[in-house]
């Protein structure tokens, strides 16, 4: 801690701000769901739009796991993390016509499934819509203390952005015990690392040893 023309700039860890009450708990949940990203290519260390979308597009198999998952781990209010508009609208299709009431939410909003950013919080909130899937609107600046539940449903290389992400959801609400965190990890190069952020960690690369809130790692037996 340093003083900066009488301010005092002050960094606490996720854990702490746990302990000390000013974010809830989680349950992380790393889901094997046998995407295959190994024959995609990096673009400045991210993978592209186009090439994330042409692979989980119409993938049914991939769609009925995370339903199953979402079911699993129960949800009132969730938001979803995308890779494209395609995803999203696709995502919310597949809930909706499962009979959970969802919404994609995107810069435009010109898809079936679509809604203004600011309508869907507010149906949100007011549980008239349980899911919200999004793309790149929701990593910060949005509050919905109320979510219990993020899904992670594309490869998300940057340790701040998973923080922001992850970030939705750890917001105190009345009643509100823990966040329910899904991790759809597939085999692309950052899988099995979240857990090193999750306990402190600064980036995927640190090996140290750590720390963390209730983390489960979920592969399939014959993994």
């Amino acid at each position: 801690m340093q003083n900066c023309d009488y301010n005092v700039p002050y960094e606490i860890s996720l854990k702490e701000a746990i302990n000390k009450g000013m974010l809830v708990p989680f349950h992380y949940y790393g889901i094997y769901d046998e995407t295959d990203y190994s024959g995609l290519h990096l673009f400045q260390g991210h993978y592209t739009e186009n090439d994330l979308t042409e692979i989980y597009k119409n993938n049914a198999k991939r769609y009925e796991l995370i339903f199953k998952y979402y079911m699993k781990y129960k949800s009132i209010r969730a938001l979803g993390f995308c890779c494209s508009k395609i995803h999203a609208e696709e995502m919310t299709r597949e809930f909706c016509q499962r009979g959970i009431a969802s919404v994609a939410v995107y810069s435009g909003s010109h898809g079936d499934f679509s809604m203004d950013r600011d309508e869907g919080v507010r149906k949100l909130k007011n549980k008239e819509i349980r899911v919200i899937f999004s793309v790149d609107m929701f990593n910060e600046g949005v509050d919905i203390a109320s979510l219990d539940m993020v899904m992670f449903l594309r490869p998300t290389e940057s340790p701040v952005v998973f923080l922001q992400q992850l970030g939705r959801g750890l917001r105190t609400y009345k009643n509100k015990a823990y966040l329910n965190v899904l991790d759809f990890i597939g085999n692309y190069e950052k899988a099995g690392k979240a857990p090193l952020l999750l306990g402190g960690e600064k980036s995927f690369s640190d090996k140290k040893g750590y720390e963390y809130h209730e983390i489960e790692i979920m592969w399939p037996q014959s993994h």
